[in-house]
């Protein structure tokens, strides 16, 4: 009981399952046995910043408080900002044309040729008396 309200004079209350996703320690500290302490020291600095900024990003989206409905994070805005101008910046080149014509028209006029070639072999072999009237699938009756 004396835990609960503990937890109840906080501003806003965090749970034991918060903590654990918060600090995780299976990344606190960078050992590679071919890393100069250079190198050691910029990841663990990495590492903290990683995890200081995961720490505010669950902090502020969990916050029942906040009067902002999303969390706002630049590079996801320039990712989208990129993702929504593709056509925008689109450059046609010889590959993009390959890569077309491969991809939507050679399939739909080699499928039309096909579905051509075997209708035409159909009736030819109709037409001949191959295939006679009561043995054929479509029949007018």
């Amino acid at each position: 009981m004396n835990r609960i309200l503990r937890l109840s004079n906080f501003k806003y209350p965090v749970n034991q399952s918060f903590n654990r996703l918060v600090s995780s320690k299976s990344v606190d500290q960078f050992h590679h046995p071919d890393a100069t302490p250079e190198e050691v020291r910029l990841v663990n600095e990495r590492v903290k910043l990683r995890k200081a900024l995961r720490a505010e990003y669950l902090r502020k989206a969990t916050d029942p408080h906040s009067t902002e409905p999303v969390v706002f994070d630049p590079v996801m805005q320039r990712y989208y900002a990129m993702h929504m101008t593709l056509t925008e910046r689109f450059i046609p080149t010889f590959k993009n044309w390959c890569e077309y014509m491969i991809t939507c028209i050679i399939p739909i006029v080699g499928f039309a040729l096909l579905l051509k070639w075997s209708g035409d072999k159909h009736e030819k072999k109709c037409r001949t008396g191959e295939i006679e009237y009561k043995d054929r699938l479509f029949k007018y009756q």
